[in-house]
């Protein structure tokens, strides 16, 4: 029996085979449609796992791994794991010629498909919306964004010639990049008092996973040396919900430009706010280490875009306001009157 694998199969093999091999499927689109809440989720937090949709264009292909499969206990423990799942039988091509460069026949697979009209089909949403949902849920198996990454790394590693444009857009968009912090434990108490007061308007502070790049110039510590430990670790986040009384929501770009173009604050003016927040996104970006595969082992394997697309398309909105709206008001001041 063959298994093909799109999702965690591809990197979580929890079971015995005897022979693997990476290829692709036809027909099909890979899409972060399904939910979890079993795995990668919850039922009150689902998470965003991937299932295969019926694609339009005549050379559509899915890409990952088959695997050969005898022992009826592990085959009985792939049915559990994916009982969500209907099984559906399709051909795959695997990519390894023979030695006499002979593509080897297509093999009959079991492939495992979230059904559409089943209870966890979410269905399409907009890239923003779907990121959101992966970076925020957690589940019995890890954090839904782990599974992204670890999908794309396979991806990136096994597949390099291979663009899957839904994966890694949506990748790129679950990535909030920044910078976390070890406060010394003899400093803990006072450091949380004042951060609970500093994001007192609508912040709560809940657990999420850091993906840490150890070898970044602009990491650093008392003594200058900063050495990697373990992959990921857990940090604090101050997180302003939709449920928060201050939550304000989406907008028009040009209305939520305009909003922090005129604004004005205690701590200054609104606008310096969004320009030191790109200007140090684009810092970041600029002296990330180039990824290659002698990197450390905690170091993301992806270079991000220099600004999120919310930032850019808001700092370039403000620039403008920037530029049209202090030259009408010189405009608007009338000229001296000279007397001769």
């Amino acid at each position: 029996m063959w298994i093909f694998g799109y999702g965690s199969l591809v990197w979580k093999v929890d079971f015995p085979y005897t022979r693997k091999l990476v290829g692709y499927i036809e027909g099909y689109e890979r899409r972060f449609w399904q939910a979890s809440i079993d795995h990668r989720g919850t039922p009150d937090k689902p998470g965003r796992v991937v299932t295969l949709v019926p694609s339009t264009s005549p050379q559509a292909k899915v890409w990952g791994v088959s695997y050969e499969i005898h022992d009826e206990e592990a085959i009985s423990r792939l049915k559990e794991r994916e009982k969500r799942y209907s099984e559906v039988n399709l051909s795959f091509f695997s990519a390894t010629t023979t030695s006499t460069n002979i593509i080897p026949p297509p093999i009959i697979t079991v492939t495992y498909i979230g059904p559409q009209n089943g209870p966890l089909f979410l269905g399409e949403a907009s890239l923003d919306e779907m990121a959101t949902q992966i970076s925020t849920a957690k589940g019995p198996s890890g954090t839904n964004v782990d599974y992204l990454f670890k999908l794309a790394d396979f991806m990136r590693a096994e597949l390099s010639q291979v663009e899957d444009e839904h994966l890694f857009q949506l990748e790129t968009a679950a990535v909030v990049w920044g910078a976390a912090y070890k406060i010394p434990d003899n400093e803990l108490e006072e450091v949380l008092r004042h951060l609970d007061h500093r994001e007192v308007m609508g912040y709560e502070k809940v657990p999420i996973l850091f993906h840490p790049v150890w070898n970044h110039p602009l990491n650093e510590t008392k003594n200058g040396t900063v050495i990697s430990t373990e992959k990921n670790f857990e940090v604090t986040m101050y997180y302003g919900s939709e449920q928060n009384e201050h939550f304000i929501g989406d907008a028009p770009l040009d209305q939520i430009a305009r909003h922090i173009w005129k604004c004005v604050g205690p701590s200054g003016a609104n606008k310096e706010y969004l320009f030191n927040l790109c200007n140090a996104m684009r810092q970041i970006a600029t002296l990330l280490p180039a990824p290659n595969n002698d990197d450390d082992e905690g170091t993301r394997k992806t270079q991000p875009p220099i600004l999120d697309e919310h930032l850019a398309q808001l700092e370039l909105a403000v620039l403008e306001l920037d530029n049209t709206e202090d030259k009408s008001i010189i405009k608007s001041i009338p000229s001296p009157v000279v007397n001769d």
